[in-house]
């Protein structure tokens, strides 16, 4: 059973997991870490800063992106992503998968 003391223990836990995700991502060259976020998201600021706190406990510096959901062209994969959210090399951080492009609507 879910417990509110389970689910703590969780995300007492996530900053461990995403330093070893990053580390383990930061093998690879390309794509980076990428934050998107939205304004006026009440998440967007904590995680920002779990992230920055994983980034420096891990030792590859704080170099990421930041990425405002609203600002991507409506055709871009990535405003299917909920915020916030946090890629590495193009790949969800929680293993979301990559959602499909919003196509416009025909005029």
């Amino acid at each position: 059973m879910h417990t509110y003391k389970n689910y703590k223990k969780l995300f007492q836990q996530i900053p461990f997991f995403i330093v070893i995700f990053l580390l383990v991502a930061s093998c690879s060259k390309s794509g980076g870490i990428e934050f998107l976020g939205r304004s006026g998201c009440s998440h967007t600021p904590a995680m920002e800063k779990n992230l920055i706190s994983a980034l420096n406990k891990s030792g590859i510096g704080t170099k990421y992106k930041y990425i405002d959901l609203d600002s991507l062209p409506t055709d871009d994969h990535r405003r299917g992503y909920g915020s916030p959210t946090v890629l590495v090399n193009g790949v969800d951080l929680f293993g979301m998968p990559r959602p499909k492009p919003i196509k416009a609507k025909p005029t």
